[in-house]
């Protein structure tokens, strides 16, 4: 039986993946505050959709070794919060999907998008993953 291949373009290109809907940043939660912080609740609610979408996307197994990514967030003008809290909530939905772990990570780029500059764009984030052996080899 032949091993199921990766839904992704080509093995040794990066791979990305949009998540439509409006991205939530991360945030700060305590045990007892990721039950009753609405928040908290919709940055947990987000993060199990974008990792949903991670996977219906990548089927194939976890990078291995170091890897780069870029991270692009479209959201209203006047609806950005911490850019910081938006990787950590890219790379909190990829962990253990993309790589392993996400001191893989060795190296990333984050980036604002107006959603309303962009012709046809609506609020998204978009990651892109690849290890840094294919991104030496691509440039």
């Amino acid at each position: 039986m032949p091993k199921p291949e990766p839904r992704h373009p080509h093995p040794r290109a990066p791979f990305r993946v949009e998540i439509p809907g409006r991205p939530v940043p991360a945030a700060r939660m305590t045990r007892r505050g990721k039950w009753v912080r609405p928040q908290a609740q919709r940055y947990l609610a987000w993060r199990k959709y974008a990792s949903w979408r991670i996977v219906q996307a990548w089927r194939g197994a976890p990078l291995s070794g170091p890897v780069a990514i870029r991270v692009w967030v479209r959201v209203a003008k006047g609806r950005r919060g911490d850019l910081d809290n938006y990787l950590k909530a890219a790379l909190d939905a990829a962990n253990g999907l993309l790589w392993c772990d996400d001191r893989q990570v060795v190296r990333c780029t984050v980036a604002f998008v107006d959603a309303a500059q962009v012709a046809g764009s609506e609020e998204s984030l978009t990651l892109e993953v690849c290890s840094l052996a294919q991104e030496a080899a691509a440039e």
